[in-house]
């Protein structure tokens, strides 16, 4: 159970059963407010704080930090069966919207430890990158990546009593965040990918059934040069005699099926059969 003073800063949890104003230091003397009686349609901004009772603007200054597996819900005093939230297509200025469980209305609250205290606000629908803040004369709260302008004073209020009725009921279908698809697809590889990998690891004929495999540059070279160095011995020790200035060149086209070809050539001066590769 949380412990408060009168206006005091937050000691502990939130208490549920008081309702609490939203200050910050980039706008001084505002407080978070929903305009008068449900007028704004939802939409927030930083109005001049009012802690009297009977002030025109001071009951939608008051909020509700309801808190359910994990998360907060803002609610407000004005807008009793709403909630302040994001959605898909608005995911950078927070309102009230009808209540749910939808991570855009699902809050964490960090406290920060900077003199006299304060707390960060981030939304389940984004994640803690982004923080709401105000910046410069934007009266309009906003999410933002900069922690400047994002740190917010809460203060209870007792003059606006306890919350009641529905601001204390659980919301239903309470969702879950849950692993992206971008980061599921990056961690299991595709069918393709797979069929890729395991086709890499058969032997080819396997690997290619029904189609012509296909050898490398340097895979023929070497079946090749194999080739040609036995046809060469089986041809040399085939040769007959010849005379001593005869000059036997042996030449073969380095091809695919192809027969040596010898060429034999009448040359003097030779003391001994020459076997001469061209």
């Amino acid at each position: 159970m949380a412990t408060t003073t009168n206006r005091g800063a937050i000691v502990g949890d939130f208490d549920p059963k008081v309702f609490y104003m939203f200050y910050n230091a980039v706008r001084p003397g505002m407080a978070l407010a929903a305009g008068l009686m449900q007028d704004s349609g939802g939409a927030i901004n930083m109005s001049t704080a009012e802690t009297n009772s009977t002030s025109a603007y001071s009951s939608s200054e008051n909020w509700q930090l309801y808190y359910q597996a994990g998360r907060y819900f803002i609610r407000n005093y004005d807008y009793g069966d709403f909630q302040l939230g994001l959605t898909e297509s608005e995911r950078t200025v927070p309102r009230l919207m009808k209540r749910s469980g939808a991570l855009g209305q699902q809050w964490s609250l960090i406290r920060v430890d900077v003199s006299g205290g304060g707390w960060k606000l981030s939304n389940g629908l984004l994640g803690n990158g982004s923080w709401m803040g105000v910046s410069g004369k934007n009266a309009v709260p906003a999410m933002q990546p900069s922690e400047n302008g994002a740190v917010w004073d809460l203060q209870t209020n007792p003059s606006a009593g306890s919350p009641a009725g529905a601001l204390y009921q659980d919301v239903d279908g309470f969702e879950v965040a849950t692993t992206s698809s971008r980061t599921t697809s990056t961690s299991m590889p595709s069918s393709s990918a797979s069929q890729s990998v395991s086709d890499a690891l058969r032997p080819t004929s396997e690997a290619h059934t029904g189609s012509h495999s296909t050898l490398s540059t340097g895979a023929i070279v070497g079946i090749a040069v194999g080739w040609f160095l036995v046809a060469r011995r089986k041809r040399k020790e085939e040769l007959p005699e010849l005379p001593v200035d005869v000059k036997q060149v042996y030449a073969h086209r380095v091809e695919m099926g192809g027969e040596p070809v010898v060429h034999i050539a009448q040359e003097k001066n030779y003391a001994e059969p020459r076997f001469e590769v061209e």
